[in-house]
């Protein structure tokens, strides 16, 4: 083949390639991502997120392995992330107030933390509390015990009177130190009439005590009963002033009973007490009076010239045994 005849070939050979290059789907080009858009996105994925988890949840930060997801629409991806534990909104009281039913501890009344009593002793602890919610406390209310040692008392005390928001109210629980010597806690609450506990503090959540110590020897004469009122005696009371007194010995506290009798009758009252640096008090013999029915009264004025933390209660004996709340004082001699 001549010369001439092979270059007219080769021209033709490439003209052909070059034209089937050219008929080539070109490569696809990389598209970047608009960053305004992916933002927009990303906070419209995170929106729907929180809409969906305000739905569900009622603690947006708590998970839980186990709790199924929300349902999703169908053709949607599932959710990435930890699983949002859910609650049951049907099933929540929205109508009730964290606050409706609250108590705030106003005193103990009677047996102060850490007071001594002798083994197998009854005694009576009063606690003064204020309605500090916003419901009515009716006699459906209670006290009940809820843990500790329950020194043997009833586990549920009815409230003795109706309370209004604001008002206080005294109420007592039976109780009998335990055997052995040791320290004793009693811790309870009140619950309403719809079986729900409340107690004391900012949430209306904590519980009221009664704290012990078992001595042996302690409180001896205690009476093996203590009823706070009778069919005759139907209310009794016992006050001191002053409670505590500092300065110069000897000095006179002022003790007050109050009583009301149901009937005329003949009483025989007097005076019980103790303290803790174990010093024989002096106490005037019981009186027999005979009153008409209706509330009647009795001081005395004792006498004490030394240091001491003391306690006086008034006990009937005749016409049926009847004691006082326990009235606590103190003297600090200068």
């Amino acid at each position: 083949m001549s010369n001439s005849l092979r270059l007219m070939w080769s021209g033709v050979i490439i003209a052909a390639l070059t034209l089937s290059a050219c008929r080539m789907p070109a490569p696809a080009t990389a598209t970047r991502a608009d960053p305004n858009a992916l933002f927009t996105s990303a906070a419209q994925t995170a929106e729907a997120r929180r809409v969906l988890r305000d739905q569900y949840t009622d603690t947006p930060t708590t998970t839980s392995t186990g709790a199924p997801s929300p349902s999703l629409e169908p053709g949607t991806s599932t959710p990435t992330g930890p699983v949002l534990a859910t609650v049951d909104l049907a099933t929540v009281d929205t109508t009730a107030s964290p606050v409706a039913d609250k108590a705030a501890f106003i005193m103990d009344v009677t047996v102060p933390d850490g007071e001594a009593h002798g083994p197998n002793r009854p005694f009576v602890k009063t606690w003064r509390l204020q309605n500090a919610g916003q419901t009515t406390w009716s006699t459906a209310y209670s006290l009940v015990f809820v843990s500790g040692s329950l020194m043997s008392a009833q586990a549920e005390i009815a409230m003795p009177q109706e309370v209004i928001p604001g008002d206080t109210v005294d109420i007592s629980v039976e109780l009998v130190a335990p055997a052995e010597p040791g320290s004793y806690q009693s811790l309870w609450k009140l619950r309403n009439d719809r079986s729900q506990a409340f107690g004391v503090g900012e949430l209306g959540k904590d519980p009221i005590w009664a704290i012990i110590e078992v001595v042996a020897g302690a409180g001896e004469g205690t009476p093996t009963a203590l009823p706070s009122s009778g069919e005759v005696v139907t209310a009794l009371d016992l006050s001191v002033d002053p409670p505590a007194f500092s300065g110069a010995c000897p000095t006179t506290f002022v003790f007050t009973v109050e009583f009301t009798l149901s009937k005329g009758e003949t009483v025989t009252y007097g005076l019980e007490a103790g303290n803790d640096q174990g010093i024989e008090m002096k106490l005037p013999p019981p009186m027999t009076r005979t009153l008409e029915a209706g509330t009647h009264s009795t001081q005395y004025q004792l006498v004490f010239s030394s240091d001491l933390n003391g306690w006086v209660r008034v006990k009937f004996s005749a016409p049926e045994l009847v004691v006082s709340r326990q009235v606590n004082f103190t003297l600090s001699c200068l």
